[in-house]
């Protein structure tokens, strides 16, 4: 598996004063050996191109890492802090596998509405074997069809899924046309 990886370079927090730069957003990294805070300014290429992992270059050290946590400010809803988790070679992970849908059901040929019930399953094993999505083959589904985890085809098992195996992950909603009654008088 490729990695898609992002690069933060990472400026040392001074917590004397505690005031952060303009358009700096507060970082922390940690591991059982590793608590660093820092400050970042590529916020936007974090946000909204997908990526899974970052390497964080901080004091002249390269860092591989994933988002634990992402803080919102609950007004301005722009973020304020992010946690980072620091991987180690070969490290099991628990983390969450965004899912692509492929196809166009035939029973939204058929007039039904597709119901998207999870976008991410959990999922348990050493990160470089997980992948950046999952893959889910719809076509197939017809009008009150469900799809459910145990339906889910991996390509290795060097991961686990870890939901239950009766979640359901989307389904063909019927959508019966209403008839119009004239009233005779």
């Amino acid at each position: 598996m490729n990695l898609k990886i992002l690069k933060i370079i990472a400026k040392k927090r001074i917590i004397k004063n505690n005031l952060k730069p303009n358009n700096y957003i507060l970082g922390i990294l940690y591991n059982k050996n590793i608590n660093k805070s820092f400050y970042f300014i590529n916020i936007n290429n974090i946000c909204y191109n997908n990526y899974n992992y970052f390497y964080i270059y901080y004091n002249k050290k390269k860092y591989l890492s994933i988002i634990k946590e992402i803080q919102y400010h609950p007004i301005s809803d722009k973020i304020i802090h992010i946690d980072f988790f620091n991987l180690k070679k070969n490290q099991i992970i628990n983390t969450k596998l965004n899912i692509k849908f492929i196809g166009k059901p035939l029973g939204v040929n058929k007039g039904g509405i597709l119901e998207i019930i999870k976008t991410s399953i959990n999922v348990r094993g050493i990160y470089k074997y997980i992948p950046e999505f999952l893959f889910i083959n719809i076509k197939h589904l017809n009008i009150n069809d469900k799809f459910y985890v145990k339906n889910i085809i991996r390509n290795n098992d060097k991961y686990f899924i870890k939901e239950s195996v009766n979640n359901i992950i989307c389904y063909i909603k019927n959508i019966k046309k209403k008839t119009v009654v004239k009233n005779k008088k």
